[in-house]
């Protein structure tokens, strides 16, 4: 498991970042949490990521921009971001990315358990996701949401995107928060 050092650095196991090592504590990837607002000029960097990564490149965000967070490595490169964003007056995790040679071993759980364990900080009790990979957000506790308007909602401005349906098929999910 990610262990959290003196300096506030994030230092994940190379067993977190796939393949089990006859020795994981030889491998280790020094990683740091950033947290920046809409406002920052850094976002521009954390928007072009995500168009990278796959994301609409209209990374403009839906409603009203929380949090936005960064993990970064020691080169200062962006490894992954996730931001809290309120949509329909409820906080939702939204545009998770994660660098492509580093999908699958971790660091998409870690932003987002990040992201919810802030939205807990900051009172929600509850967050939601407009899931591109379901099954994804399910190992993390989240759940297909039934508000039948909320997923109307939902639909209906996922219906202007230029993804939806073909690189996209979104589910709109929700987690309680402890």
């Amino acid at each position: 498991m990610p262990v959290i050092q003196k300096t506030g650095a994030l230092i994940c196991r190379y067993r977190i970042f796939g393949s089990e090592m006859a020795n994981p504590e030889s491998e280790r990837i020094p990683l740091r949490f950033e947290e920046i607002g809409w406002e920052d000029e850094a976002r521009d960097a954390v928007k072009e990521f995500c168009e990278k990564a796959g994301l609409p490149a209209s990374s403009a965000p839906w409603g009203k921009v929380v949090r936005i967070f960064v993990l970064r490595g020691l080169d200062d490169r962006i490894e992954a971001s996730a931001r809290i964003e309120m949509i329909y007056g409820r906080p939702f995790v939204e545009s998770v990315a994660v660098r492509a040679d580093l999908r699958g071993r971790g660091l998409g759980r870690e932003i987002v358990n990040h992201a919810i364990s802030r939205a807990k900080e900051l009172g929600y009790d509850k967050i939601w996701a407009i899931a591109r990979v379901p099954e994804f957000y399910e190992r993390l506790g989240f759940v297909k949401e039934t508000d039948r308007e909320l997923t109307t909602r939902q639909k209906k401005d996922c219906l202007k995107c230029d993804q939806y349906l073909k690189e996209c098929h979104p589910l709109l999910m929700r987690r309680d928060i402890e």
